[in-house]
């Protein structure tokens, strides 16, 4: 696995009810957002719009799809271990199991790898306008 840079799309905030951003990735590495959510792991989606606000303060976006239970634990676990850092969500758009953002780059993971995602987390946190993350 490796992660790509994405082309900044800017960081304009939006409200919580105005449509959709056509984002430049999937899932999106930074635009136009609304209100950031709190750390953690959800096992409900976190709106593409609210999330991109995190990766603005710094957070790591870990989402996944149709993935195992012992994959769906590991990322607890990460939830757990990050909360001031990473948001961890489903995604049913991703176009692969599991996927790391950050501000500006983004990975796509066939399979779990709790050291790739790790190093991309001390690599890219707090690499954002405004570094917020723990």
């Amino acid at each position: 696995s490796s992660d790509l840079a994405v082309p900044i799309m800017g960081n304009n905030h939006i409200a919580d009810n105005a449509p959709t951003p056509e984002y430049n990735s999937n899932p999106p590495t930074s635009g136009p957002h609304s209100a950031p959510v709190r750390g953690g792991f959800y096992s409900v989606e976190v709106s593409a719009v609210n999330a991109v606000h995190n990766l603005e303060h710094g957070f790591i976006w870990i989402t996944y799809k149709n993935v195992d239970d012992e994959t769906l634990a590991s990322l607890a676990k990460i939830g757990q271990q990050f909360p001031g850092t990473v948001v961890v969500s489903p995604r049913a758009a991703n176009d692969t199991p599991i996927a790391v953002a950050s501000w500006g780059r983004l990975a796509k993971l066939e399979a779990f790898d709790e050291d790739f995602i790790i190093d991309f987390i001390w690599q890219n946190r707090n690499n954002s306008p405004e570094r917020f993350a723990r």
